[in-house]
């Protein structure tokens, strides 16, 4: 699909093609993904991160065909791309990636992708930086809705405060209807239950049990290590009613991240939390966590059109 876009006074002459290449593609993505003025929560920072992504854990359909890229010659100046859950009728959206403010350019780009799943979906949801303007007008022409803001913290390596204890321990089977009950009461629809947990344990993936003096649990962190990426995850922690305001949750996270911190290929741990969950935010902190990020998340509905 060949058009028209101006820069600098400068006619050009742009296609809207599918991905040409996963490395090409990728390498725009992480260079447009750096940047706040671009950035997507949703799409990685690393290139060899997104090519392992859109290669394993991308769209119900083909990688290829869940994207759409601008060429300008053999050069990318724009992409756009839907994670597509079918089932769900919804898409996480990728862009639309622009270098300039060119609302025309990715306006072309979603149309030419719509296109092409519009009986398949009909909401679509964003996640992107508060500097992202391109993105907050693109919105806006869609009568799009803000649904909520978000914070991402990060923990570094070797930046943690330094802290001792014994009491911290990996699951053992005597804690199972502890850890059942209380997984239960703080996540009572999630996406891992309990026994999916505990059937997942292995020595990358990691439940850490904080026991009182009989047979409770006063509180647990799951963790999970992605060695091949570098990368490791809190997955859920959880804090007894009966034992708040102890520094619990501050404990269990100082021994998840040194736990995690163990490998060798993991540097960085990164989380996402509401925006208005002032008291987790602040439990973060005190563990050694730093603010990275302002994300917000909004959603485009398109029933019928």
């Amino acid at each position: 699909m060949p058009i028209e876009v101006h820069k600098g006074g400068n006619s050009l002459r742009v296609t809207i093609e599918t991905p040409r290449s996963i490395r090409g593609l990728s390498v725009f993505l992480a260079e447009m993904n750096n940047k706040p003025a671009h950035h997507i929560g949703y799409c990685g920072e690393q290139m060899e991160e997104i090519i392992d992504t859109l290669q394993n854990d991308f769209s119900d359909v083909e990688w290829s065909q869940s994207f759409k890229v601008a060429y300008e010659e053999d050069r990318i100046v724009g992409a756009l791309g839907f994670d597509l859950d079918i089932e769900d009728r919804s898409a996480e959206v990728w862009g639309p990636f622009v270098p300039e403010v060119d609302l025309r350019l990715a306006e072309t780009l979603w149309k030419s992708l719509y296109e092409t799943v519009e009986d398949q979906l009909d909401h679509f949801h964003f996640f992107y930086s508060g500097e992202n303007e391109l993105l907050k007008r693109f919105i806006e022409t869609k009568s799009g809705i803000e649904k909520g803001k978000h914070v991402v913290l990060v923990a570094q390596k070797g930046e943690q405060p330094s802290y001792v204890t014994g009491e911290i321990v990996s699951y053992e089977v005597s804690c199972w209807e502890a850890f059942k009950t209380l997984h239960e009461e703080a996540f009572p629809k999630t996406y891992y239950d309990a026994e999916t947990i505990c059937n997942r344990l292995n020595e990358q993936n990691q439940l850490l049990i904080l026991k009182a003096d009989d047979q409770r649990i006063k509180g647990y962190v799951y963790i999970e290590d992605d060695l091949a990426h570098g990368e490791g995850s809190i997955e859920y922690i959880a804090v007894s009613n009966a034992f708040r305001k102890q520094g619990i949750g501050t404990r269990l996270l100082q021994e998840a991240l040194l736990r995690l911190f163990t490998f060798e290929r993991i540097d960085e741990i990164s989380l996402c939390v509401n925006a208005t969950n002032s008291v987790a935010i602040n439990l973060y902190k005190t563990a050694g966590f730093n603010v990275k990020d302002d994300l917000i998340h909004s959603l485009i509905m398109l029933e019928g059109k």
